[in-house]
């Protein structure tokens, strides 16, 4: 099976896919009804706590040190999806966090996120 596929059947099963209510204290992790919480949104959101943890501290134990904390204050299933996200990707992560320049990047090379779409600007002549 795929990275995004476990991810996702992870994410059915604990029930955090969606949520009638934001819970107070989850970071972004949980949505609203109706608004699916995707791999790539799971992976930014976690990643945005931990580049705002390391801030320009890029050493291997202070990446290493801001993994293991990051899922700490997160509530219940929330908590767990963040804890099964870090263990699965936290050896990647140490050394693409070292390079990335902000969590979309760090989720696209982890295949979690695409390339954003290039917009490009079109000239318009006036008549």
């Amino acid at each position: 099976m795929s990275t995004l596929l476990h991810l996702g059947v992870l994410l059915l099963i604990l029930g955090a896919v969606q949520c009638k209510e934001r819970i107070p204290g989850d970071d972004g992790l949980a949505q609203r009804a109706g608004e699916p919480l995707s791999p790539c949104s799971i992976c930014e959101k976690i990643l945005k706590k931990i580049f705002t943890s390391i801030g320009n501290e890029l050493s291997k134990d202070n990446i290493d040190r801001a993994l293991n904390k990051v899922c700490e204050k997160s509530p219940g299933p929330i908590k767990k999806v963040c804890m099964s996200f870090i263990k699965k990707y936290k050896a990647k992560l140490v050394n693409i966090l070292k390079s990335a320049r902000n969590p979309h990047e760090a989720c696209r090379r982890l295949n979690l996120c695409k390339k954003a779409p290039r917009v490009s600007f079109v000239s318009v002549k006036k008549f």
